[in-house]
């Protein structure tokens, strides 16, 4: 099964978890001497979750491209994102930046995390995606005359029915880049309306990070 690049997961991956890098650099603010403790891990960790979060929006949006599906049915995904509350859970038990029990501790946490996010193809589900808009659901879908179930990105609203263009970010996982529910254009009909170009890299997965 294709993925993302290593790299470029493990921005996806932080991007979702930058909340909890902001929720350990206020633990660190000391308010009787009105500074951080530690301000050079704090301007660390500020950075990577600022800079996650924006790199991942930017290349998100800067997809424009897709082929043409119909999505026949949808199954909202946005329950599984329970799975990022252990993590937040873990911050509110006195960790501490400058203890290196804690911090080690904190990740291997995160890589194990990391890794099982990676191996199961979940790393967009993502509650900072999440706050931006962006919704995943599993569909049942027809490309090419074909029907496949897959799961999909989407800024906004889809339905059933409805005739979407579709970038193909991993092997089972597409994001939808324009929706006959929100541009009025006209779409070819699934059935044999993918160019010969286009079929040579229906295939090919997307590289999201092209653009960073």
């Amino acid at each position: 099964m294709m993925k993302p690049r290593i790299w470029a997961a493990a921005l996806i991956f932080l991007s979702g978890y930058s909340p909890l890098l902001l929720i350990m650099c206020f633990r660190d603010f000391n308010f009787q001497q009105g500074s951080f403790e530690h301000p050079r891990t704090v301007v660390a960790l500020m950075a990577i979750a600022i800079a996650s979060v924006f790199l991942v929006f930017v290349a998100l949006r800067s997809i424009h491209s897709g082929l043409p599906i119909r999505i026949i049915s949808l199954r909202s995904r946005a329950t599984d994102l329970v799975n990022y509350s252990l993590p937040y859970i873990v911050s509110f038990f006195g960790l501490k930046l400058n203890d290196p029990h804690d911090m080690g501790s904190l990740a291997v946490l995160m890589l194990l995390l990391f890794i099982l996010a990676f191996r199961t193809n979940s790393l967009f589900i993502n509650p900072i995606l999440a706050c931006g808009g962006y919704q995943l659901f599993e569909a049942e879908c027809e490309e090419n005359g074909y029907k496949k179930t897959r799961d999909v990105l989407v800024k906004g609203e889809i339905l059933p029915g409805d005739l979407c263009r579709a970038e193909l970010l991993s092997t089972s996982l597409l994001l939808i880049t324009t929706s006959s529910s929100s541009e009025h254009h006209e779409y070819p009909t699934v059935a044999g309306a993918i160019e010969s170009e286009e079929a040579k890299t229906s295939d090919r997965p997307c590289d999201l990070m092209a653009s960073l």
